[in-house]
């Protein structure tokens, strides 16, 4: 890579490139609506520009090779590191770097120690990856700074106790374990990976008296129950350890500074108000967990408990005299990380952000998680500023961002969220986000249903392969759904959650999986599994880079913002319909169908914003128009922010979308709606309906208003 001198980057004010008279647009690639023929040409000529220098794998495998070289878990010196580095890679594509400092209250792990003590017998239980296909001398050399398995935010203790088998430690498990009569009361509770945030494990084991956690990867589930296990195959070794954050609080972020930013002088809560993990909590593989599931000859689980070792399995211990005891010590205190910022400034809506992200602290080395989409981040960097350079700058200015500390509970976007809150409220377009992006070449996505119609746009205007390039993106995407696109439902588990669930800001989520293996937060989440389980050619991740750029042209462009208000309220009424049938009463199901019905009446009503695409050629459209377009389609996708926030988490303001609260990883649509429901709550759903009405009327009222801007056109 060439390196450009810090503070000599000059980012170029421009315009897009002169069409020539006999550019054509591919006939392959559809026209998105608000494009005439030459303005299309133009665009077409930008986003081939973009494609030739995003798609370019050798930059793809040394971003790779750069930011994986060694663990960098956050608030560690190698996290600093980390830090530098990614800077200095904004800095040699020609971007100078921010660095946006937060000082987030972080655990720091001290030790951990599990043992099995059968009478006499004591049996150290590996706490740590162990040499899996290499020598114990190469295992050393290379793996000396990864941590051994450790959850953040764990209770510190030293606890000795009989165990309690409790499946994936889920709410309706540990519901069962009290239908059977089981008492956690002092125990240690063995749960399995699975099904839920790992926190929600620690939450609910907690809460049933339990004196301790451990949690373990069962080979069923990311093991040889699913193929061949590393080195051999992709998926988990027997010593393979899933770490994690085990915060359950009821906001993202620092935990010391709910709803505002952690500045190094912050005002910040007691740390003992915080319903912070008490008992300890220990991660290990089946290696470790074998050894007290097979001792036990207690009570039969029940049906669907049963996981992959070879022996049945049992909820208590019954006569069997072991006992394990189980050591964690963990710090925790107010450390210094960093988000990672790069930025092309627009030229003709400098104000307007679309924001890329990917968090780059990693348990280990991070190849996949989060570092197949910190290339994929790096790449459209490197070619939006190359061309930006040339004069072709994107019309609206797009912020790259590396995330730091995502992997304790999300902080770095949400601080960043909550210091640029006004600024977001006001002008933020759209969240993309590449967290573990390229895992395989089987595209999905999960998205915010305004920004439907412009992802499908971009995933029919690229080839799924550049050799072959007579089958889209869009064409793979939706082979098995009769051309029918499935998007996911944004849930929680990564960056978007401050963006969208608390911002508002219209999010998206791409990413491509479908390879035969699992490192998630291991130590062998490492360039030598990534390449030989998901593939050196980096074929995923070039795909991946061409949606997204494509994504980006058209989102930073210079035409209307491409919304797609018809399909918020379509969505939203199928999802409010299904959840209608499953109201608590008679009378708060007629209410949910009656809101259903408004929805599809505001529908025949919003002709507007296509009317404004469709109508205005891009270089037929003035600032002024395109900067109040933009004010009122952003109102619009504000309109689902309730000032009161979510029942009993106001920190989660989108009514339209959140978190499932049992699970944390999980989605829910009309979340205020669906947790009344779970509760047989029908006042909570009614109070939940009539702030949706009410968010529907500001929802359509700007979108309304968009109706003079075509008229003063006509």
């Amino acid at each position: 890579m060439k390196r450009v001198a810090l503070g000599l980057v000059v980012l170029l004010l421009g315009v897009l490139p002169t069409a020539r008279a006999e550019d054509e647009a591919p006939r392959a690639v559809p026209r998105p609506p608000g494009y005439s023929g030459r303005d299309w040409s133009v665009q077409r000529d930008w986003e081939r520009k973009l494609l030739e220098c995003a798609d370019d794998p050798a930059y793809l495998r040394a971003v790779h090779d750069a930011v994986c070289e060694r663990p960098h878990p956050a608030g560690t010196a190698q996290d600093a590191w980390m830090i530098e580095r990614l800077a200095a890679l904004f800095h040699d594509i020609g971007i100078e770097p921010e660095r946006h400092e937060i000082w987030p209250y972080l655990p720091r792990f001290v030790s951990a120690s599990l043992t099995l003590v059968d009478g006499e017998e004591r049996v150290a239980l590996p706490v740590r990856e162990l040499p899996e296909g290499e020598s114990e001398a190469d295992f050393d050399a290379y793996y000396k700074e990864v941590l051994p398995g450790w959850n953040a935010y764990s209770g510190s203790g030293d606890v000795t106790a009989e165990v309690v088998y409790a499946n994936y430690g889920t709410r309706e498990d540990f519901a069962k374990l009290a239908e059977l009569g089981v008492s956690c009361d002092g125990k240690i509770v063995v749960a399995r990976y699975g099904k839920n945030y790992r926190g929600y494990k620690a939450k609910f084991a907690e809460a049933a008296g339990a004196a301790g956690l451990i949690m373990y990867t069962d080979p069923a589930d990311s093991g040889w129950g699913r193929g061949l296990s590393w080195p051999e195959g992709g998926y988990a070794a027997p010593s393979s350890i899933q770490r994690g954050s085990i915060k359950t609080l009821p906001y993202a972020g620092d935990p010391l500074t709910p709803g505002r930013p952690a500045t190094k002088d912050a005002a910040r809560v007691d740390p003992a108000t915080l319903a912070l993990p008490k008992i300890p909590v220990q991660c290990v593989g089946w290696i470790a967990a074998q050894p007290i599931l097979e001792r036990m000859r207690g009570q039969d689980v029940p049906a669907g408990w049963q996981g992959g070792l070879p022996f049945r399995y049992r909820v208590t211990q019954g006569d069997a005299p072991f006992r394990v005891r189980l050591q964690v010590e963990q710090e925790r205190r107010i450390a210094k990380t960093a988000n990672v910022l790069g930025v092309v400034k627009g030229s003709r809506y400098p104000e307007q952000l679309v924001i890329v992200g990917c968090h780059f602290d990693a348990w280990t080395f991070g190849a996949g998680d989060p570092h197949a989409g910190t290339i994929v981040l790096y790449a459209l960097a490197k070619a939006l500023a190359q061309e930006a350079r040339r004069g072709n700058a994107p019309g609206r200015t797009i912020v790259f961002a590396n995330w730091g500390a995502e992997e304790m509970g999300i902080i770095g976007s949400t601080e960043w969220c909550e210091a640029n809150a006004e600024r977001l409220d006001e002008h933020g377009v759209m969240y993309l986000n590449l967290d573990m992006a390229a895992m395989g070449t089987t595209f999905r996505c999960s998205a915010d249903p305004m920004l439907y119609d412009v992802v499908v746009q971009a995933t029919k205007s690229v080839a799924q392969d550049p050799a072959a390039p007579a089958q889209s993106v869009f064409d793979a995407w939706t082979a098995d759904t009769d051309g029918k696109p499935r998007f996911g439902v944004l849930g929680g588990g990564s960056d978007h959650v401050g963006l969208y669930l608390h911002a508002g800001v219209p999010s998206v989520s791409l990413g491509a999986g479908g390879s035969k293996g699992v490192s998630y937060h291991s130590a062998h989440d490492n360039l030598r599994w990534y390449r030989q389980v998901v593939g050196d050619d980096y074929a995923g991740a070039r795909m991946l880079t061409r949606v997204a750029a494509v994504l980006l042209a058209r989102m930073a462009g210079y035409g209307v913002l491409p919304y797609s208000p018809d399909n918020v309220l379509r969505e939203g009424a199928d999802r409010l319909e299904a959840l209608a049938a499953r109201a608590p009463s008679t009378s708060t199901r007629l209410g949910l169908l009656a809101t259903v019905e408004k929805m599809k009446a505001a529908r025949l009503r919003l002709g507007a914003v296509d009317a404004l695409r469709a109508g205005v050629p891009v270089h037929g459209l003035d600032v002024a128009t395109g900067t109040e377009a933009a004010r009122l389609l952003i109102r619009a996708a504000r309109a689902w922010l309730s000032p009161a926030g979510l029942p009993e988490r106001p920190w989660y303001r989108n009514v339209y979308a959140g978190t499932d609260p049992f699970s944390g990883y999980a989605s829910w649509s009309w979340p205020a709606v669906r947790l009344g429901i779970e509760l047989g709550d029908a006042a909570m759903v009614d109070a939940a309906d009539d702030v949706i009405r009410e968010a529907l009327d500001d929802f359509t009222r700007p979108l309304i208003q968009m109706q003079a801007l075509v008229d003063a056109r006509k």
